[in-house]
């Protein structure tokens, strides 16, 4: 959960351009939700509270929503990943396959792509599927 952020921030602290995909259900990304929160002011005048941790490892980003659900923010996606030089998910094993997302789908696409994919027990063995917080 916090392993791929923090290295998107540490790529963008490095220069690269990094642009954080997430949900499209209203929520956004869980993360914004957990630990400390503090109280952000929107420019139009309209507050949201966030947690703190989330500004941190998310430091540096461009971010947009996108609903890989539905075709149009799926096409989107690809077109963002056809032009990009490192993919980054965070997904437990077999997670981003369900969107087509997954590694054979993007290099298909993009052979030059870096797919770089970080979960908290690895890709196989007992634990795998489990989902990690700390």
């Amino acid at each position: 959960m916090v392993a791929g952020p923090l290295i998107g921030a540490q790529l963008a602290e490095f220069g690269a351009d990094v642009v954080k995909i997430e949900n499209a259900d209203g929520r956004g990304d869980s993360f914004r939700m957990t630990g400390t929160r503090v109280v952000i002011e929107k420019e139009n005048g309209a507050t949201e509270t966030m947690a703190s941790n989330w500004h941190n490892v998310n430091r540096g980003k461009r971010s947009l929503t996108l609903d890989l659900k539905s075709e149009r923010g799926k096409a989107i996606f690809l077109q963002l990943a056809a032009a990009a030089d490192v993919f980054l998910q965070n997904f437990r094993p077999g997670v981003a396959e369900k969107p087509g997302i997954g590694y054979d789908d993007l290099s298909a696409l993009n052979p030059e792509l870096i797919y770089l994919s970080s979960s908290g027990f690895g890709e196989s063995g007992p634990s795998s599927e489990q989902r990690v917080y700390d």
